[in-house]
C-alpha cells in the first residue's frame, strides 16, 4: 500500500535528519511508533496538524513516530476522488496562508518523486505525496508527513534547502 511504503521511507528520512541535527550523538534507541488504521479502530485526524484533512477525503491511517533525539514524525494518509492538481493546490494554499515556505512542487510522477509538495516553517517540515498509480481506481491516496525537528530553525532550513536541490 502506498501509505505504508512511503511512511517507511519518510521514517528513514526522519531518522537520518534527526541524527544530523543531534550532532551525531550515539543514542542507539529505536524509534517508537503508534499507528491507527481505519480497519482496526476508529481514527482521528490530529487536532494540531498544520493543515486540515482534504475536503471529502476518507482518513485511512494516522501514525506517530518518536525519534530518540526528541524529533517526531506524524503521518496521515487519506483517499480522495479529486485530481492531483486540486489536492496540491488545496494544500499549497493552506500552507501559504499559514506562513509556510513552499519548496519543490511536482504535478506528475517522476523517477524520483511522487506528485506533491514540500514545505517548511520554523523547525517543522511537511511533505504531501500523492499516489497516482492505476491500482487506485477507487481514489487517489494522499500521504501527509509532518516532521518536527529538535534542531534550530536555521539548521532545519539549511538541511531542507539542500534536499530541495536534489
Amino acid at each position: 500500500m502506498f501509505c505504508e511504503h512511503t511512511t517507511k521511507a519518510a521514517l528513514l528520512f526522519t531518522v537520518a535528519f534527526s541524527f544530523l541535527l543531534s550532532g551525531c550523538a550515539g543514542n542507539s534507541a529505536a524509534p517508537s511508533s503508534s499507528q491507527q488504521r481505519s480497519s482496526d479502530i476508529p481514527i482521528k485526524f490530529p487536532s494540531d496538524f498544520p493543515v486540515p484533512l482534504y475536503p471529502g477525503a476518507k482518513l485511512i491511517l494516522v501514525n506517530k513516530i518518536d525519534i530518540p533525539s526528541g524529533a517526531s514524525q506524524i503521518n496521515v494518509c487519506e483517499r480522495t476522488k479529486d485530481s492531483t492538481a486540486n489536492v496540491i493546490s488545496f494544500y499549497a494554499g493552506k500552507l501559504n496562508a499559514s506562513g509556510w515556505e513552499i519548496g519543490r512542487t511536482t504535478q506528475t510522477e517522476t523517477e524520483k518523486y511522487h506528485p506533491g509538495l514540500d514545505a517548511i516553517k520554523g523547525s517543522e517540515m511537511l511533505n504531501v505525496a500523492i499516489d497516482t498509480g492505476d491500482s487506485n481506481a477507487d481514489g487517489t491516496n494522499v500521504r501527509l508527513t509532518r516532521v518536527i525537528s529538535t534542531g534550530s530553525p536555521e539548521q532545519v532550513h539549511e538541511l531542507w534547502k539542500l534536499g530541495q536541490s536534489r
